[in-house]
């Protein structure tokens, strides 16, 4: 009975404090080109669990680097709620989105997918972090 006892309490320990959610899996994850608010290159990871657009599917987390696809790769972005640093991110479910206060994404080196992690904590005390891999979408866009 002691050694149950001392399992439950250390499955607990190791779920991690309220408010913050384990590292995040989602089904499908998609990266395209983008603009930055100063119309600049930058790009857009959105990480689903439904194979509709990525600007239709909820819920859905997308992460914004204010760099091209081509420049990403091995570098970390931080991310602030005015998305004036590196990048933002935002939780969308439904019709209402969220911004990212703080946090960071992390981009892997190399071609190919794009591949990461990021660690985020929302207005409400939320905290996601996970992994993606998101292979780009060829398509064309005019930023400016």
């Amino acid at each position: 009975m002691r050694h149950a006892w001392m399992l439950l309490a250390l499955l607990a320990c190791a779920s991690g404090p309220a408010g913050e959610d384990p590292t995040e899996t989602w089904a499908f994850a998609v990266a395209e080109r983008s603009c930055a608010p100063w119309d600049g290159a930058a790009t857009m990871v959105t990480l689903t669990n439904t194979a509709d657009p990525p600007s239709a599917a909820t819920p859905a987390l997308r992460l914004a680097a204010w760099q091209g696809p081509a420049e990403v790769g091995g570098h970390t972005f931080e991310v602030a709620a005015q998305g004036t640093d590196g990048g933002t991110a935002t939780y969308c479910q439904g019709g209402d989105c969220t911004a990212a206060t703080t946090g960071w994404i992390r981009f892997g080196p190399g071609t190919g997918p794009l591949t990461g992690r990021y660690s985020l904590t929302f207005p409400d005390g939320t905290r996601r972090t996970g992994s993606f891999s998101a292979p780009l979408v060829a398509r064309q866009t005019m930023c400016g």
